[in-house]
């Protein structure tokens, strides 16, 4: 007996599946499980237990036959979601792309900072020193005559700089976003709070953590505890209804998570399909899980607060103006000016460039134009992209909300489906509730009413078919039993 049962349950998982396709081509794509066991030779446990594989790596369909068999079969073909050259190559593409971005991230966090912060502070340090030249210059000629001091009065410009200084100082002290930093109480707190400066700009650039990363296995641990609240079994309608799917992704999530979970399908006397998860029923007792996973969360464009981005904003838009005056300047062959007549801001910063040893033109223009302005324009283009998908993407999670709702009405009252009462009642849910009512009915065999609701017969009765076999199963049968070992016992 010893060397049957290794015969039959020591195998190689991969030999058994490769048979079992085989035969499903051989069968063009579609056949029962007894086929399968007389096709292949394979034990039927074998079967049973691979077949779940076969289906979840390929995509099956399921349905029954007259006499109530399953009949298992593989419409879009055989091409394996994670073998092969395809998936082999997303599979490392995303590996790939993974690593990049992991990396990418981390130098963009630290140059972002360099060029957003460094940028402004040498902008305004430049213009500093030209506003304290211009008046060093005025001083020294207002002991000549009147005419050396309109010849040497300052740089060209100098007004523009002394009022665009006397802007930041009175946006410093009166403006409401910077008044808690001038408060030492307040100011404890929001360093207490706040993030780290370069988290803060990358949240406005690159967004935050998406909060349905872990979906998943919500949608897993949900889907479990649902299956053992329904006494094992499950269908592909509550799937749908359970988190929002469309049927085709339901299909699709219903062979995965029997693969998962240890589920089979079933089929009822009536000829109702179903699924069966007896390896969830065992149970020491306790909690089992919450039933719902939830809406799915929408993403926010940034977690910073609107003074932060405005900040952000503002920043980069004075590097914009410096950059782009200097590769104006650069680009227009500007006057520069001379200690007769008086140097313009450029020609002060030409000077001031010269005097360290580098190339006025090519230092200006590359240093202080191209790259500030390139920098401030990808700045604003990434955030604004970045909003687009961001708001395309809550559209499909709001929509696929809202058919969560729509799935659950039907489920809840299937003879009579009013859409206009399946309303959106949180941001998170939105879209058209006829249309996505339509949409179930399509593959639920829904029938539309003369007063713009709908009927869904077949629904209703393979509900009611599904709560007869629930009732008929016998609970105790999962019963754990008495204990008969223990490893800490004498």
């Amino acid at each position: 007996m010893g060397g049957t049962d290794t015969k039959v349950y020591d195998y190689k998982a991969e030999a058994v599946r490769e048979k079992l396709v085989r035969a499903f081509r051989e069968s063009r794509g579609e056949a029962t499980g007894a086929d399968l066991v007389a096709r292949t030779g394979l034990p039927v446990h074998q079967v049973e237990t691979e077949l779940r594989a076969v289906a979840d790596e390929y995509g099956a369909r399921v349905r029954v036959t007259e006499s109530g068999e399953p009949l298992w079969s593989f419409p879009r073909g055989f091409h394996s979601r994670y073998r092969g050259f395809g998936p082999a190559f997303r599979k490392g593409l995303r590996t790939f792309r993974k690593g990049a971005a992991a990396v990418g991230k981390f130098l963009f966090k630290i140059w972002i900072v360099v060029m957003l912060v460094g940028y402004f502070a040498l902008f305004v340090a430049l213009a500093v020193l030209a506003l304290v030249a211009s008046f060093a210059a005025s001083s020294s000629g207002r002991g000549d005559d009147r005419r050396s001091s309109r010849g040497r009065g300052g740089i060209g410009g100098a007004y523009m700089l002394t009022r665009v200084i006397e802007l930041v100082v009175r946006i410093w002290f009166y403006s409401e976003f910077t008044k808690s930093s001038r408060d030492p109480f307040r100011a404890a707190e929001r360093r207490r709070a706040k993030k780290p400066l370069h988290t803060a700009i990358f949240s406005f650039v690159f967004g935050d953590p998406d909060p349905a990363a872990s979906r998943a296995e919500d949608v897993r641990s949900a889907f479990a505890a649902y299956v053992r609240s329904r006494k094992g079994m499950a269908t592909v309608e509550e799937l749908s209804a359970l988190a929002g799917l469309t049927p085709a992704e339901a299909d699709d999530a219903m062979n995965s998570l029997a693969y998962e979970l240890g589920g089979s399908p079933e089929v009822s006397d009536e000829g109702t399909v179903y699924w069966k998860f007896d390896d969830l029923m065992r149970s020491a007792g306790g909690e089992r899980g919450v039933a719902d996973p939830g809406p799915l969360p929408l993403r926010r464009f940034s977690a910073n607060p609107s003074s932060a981005n405005a900040w952000f904003c503002a920043f980069n838009g004075v590097n914009l103006a410096f950059g782009g005056y200097f590769l104006f300047s650069v680009l227009s062959g500007a006057p520069l000016g001379n200690p007769e007549t008086g140097y313009t801001f450029y020609g002060f910063v030409t000077e001031l460039v010269r005097s360290v040893g580098l190339d006025p033109q090519a230092a200006i223009g590359v240093g202080l134009g191209v790259v500030p302005v390139v920098f401030a324009i990808l700045f604003w283009l990434v955030p604004a992209l970045r909003f687009l998908a961001l708001k395309a993407d809550n559209a499909r999670r709001a929509r696929a909300n809202l058919r969560r709702r729509a799935a659950r009405a039907v489920l809840s009252s299937p003879d009579r489906v009013d859409p206009s009462a399946i309303a959106a009642r949180a941001p998170e849910e939105d879209g058209d509730p006829a249309a996505l009512v339509e949409e179930l009915a399509v593959a639920w065999q829904g029938e539309p009413e003369a007063d713009g609701t709908w009927r869904f017969p077949e629904t209703a009765r393979r509900l009611r078919d599904l709560s007869l076999v629930r009732s008929r199963v016998d609970e105790s049968k999962w019963a754990l039993g008495g204990q008969v070992f223990d490893t800490d016992a004498p």
